[in-house]
Parts: structure tokens; sequence; C-alpha cells
């Protein structure tokens, strides 16, 4: 299957090309492009030219979005509009990139006794037929998360690439993933056992 589906696929690969010899490359940035290619495909199907009107729509800041989830979104638009603008394919404006927040939360560590009861929260969500892959994805989701500490989203597409209505058996779910939850690592450094979540049909 093609990376990208809309007509801007061959610079959107020349500008991949461009930023990863550049060393300015990383995987949320082809996320994000993948996203808004997508966009622009389903969006404007009859289309053949990068307009104003599309970047804007999709790069306007969201109700649910804060300042820095929307520039973490929308900046890899910013620098390929740059991109075409220094080549002269486009003559658009970027998008406007909201002014960048202080952090403002404070982490919260977790207690042995606060993980557990969490997880068996996790493995104990209401069983309906509406439910039964909320079941079997949220208990794999967060031991992904907890024990291999990687990023939100990333989370959210290593569990897609097995998750669906039809995976209901640990068979379909890959061996990396199996193997990051048997164990998981406590904040002191020691492993426990009793958080592998149960799979039924």
């Amino acid at each position: 299957m093609r990376r990208f589906q809309s007509w801007l696929g061959p610079d959107m690969e020349a500008f991949i090309a461009f930023q990863k010899a550049s060393e300015r490359w990383n995987r949320t940035y082809e996320q994000n492009l993948c996203i808004f290619d997508r966009y622009c495909a389903s969006s404007f199907p009859e289309m053949d030219l990068l307009t104003q009107d599309m970047v804007d729509g999709w790069c306007a800041q969201r109700s649910t979005e804060t300042n820095n989830s929307c520039r973490t979104r929308v900046v890899v638009i910013l620098n390929f509009v740059r991109y075409l603008r220094d080549r002269e394919i486009t003559d658009i404006v970027g998008p406007h990139i909201p002014k960048m927040e202080p952090r403002t939360y404070v982490p919260h560590a977790f207690t042995g006794l606060e993980m557990e009861n969490f997880f068996r929260v996790c493995d104990s969500l209401p069983r309906t037929h509406a439910t039964r892959t909320r079941r079997m994805v949220v208990p794999v989701f967060f031991r992904l998360r907890y024990s291999t500490r990687i990023r939100t989203n990333e989370a959210r597409l290593q569990v897609a690439t097995w998750a669906s209505p039809r995976a209901f058996s640990t068979s379909a779910i890959p061996k990396a993933l199996l193997s990051t939850m048997w164990f998981s690592m406590t904040p002191c450094g020691t492993c426990y056992r009793g958080i592998m979540p149960r799979f039924k049909r």
C-alpha cells in the first residue's frame, strides 16, 4: 500500500528525503504528515494543487488541543510549506503556530499498590458486546506504556496494528507486545507478576 494517498505524495517523499538528509526528521513528523495527506485526499479528492484553505483548515487549533499539542501536530506542515515555497512549488503562507506554553503539571509517582489497583481496574472493565475490543486493548495499552515508557501516540499505533473486532485471543498479538506484558518494572526497579491480562471470548 502506498504511504501517501493524495497528489502531494511525490512532494512529500522528496520533503522527507531532504529532512532526513538534514537530520531533522522523526517518527512523529512522519505520522502527522501522513495524516495531513489523508485529510487532503479525503476532503479534496478532485484537487491537484495545495491551497491556503487546506492548510488553514487542517492546522487550525482544535478545542481539545493545548498550544503545545497543536504545535506538535502542525509544525511539520509548516516546514513542508516552507520547503515548497523555497522551491517555488507553491505561494501559500505557512500555518500559524501557537506560542509554546510552559508545562505546569506535576508528575505523580505511583506506589506499587496504586499500580496493582490500576491494572486490576483495567482488567475488570464491564463485559458487554460493545466493549469487547476495549476490554482487550486497554490492559495491553497501559502495560505497553508502563513497561516501555513510549509515548501515548506511539503506544496507540503499536496496539492498533493488531487490535480489531476480530482479535480476541493472544494469538493475534505480536510476540514483542506479549513480552512486555508478562513482566513490568516497578518504580523501585523490581519485577512483580500478575499483570498479564486475561483474554476471554
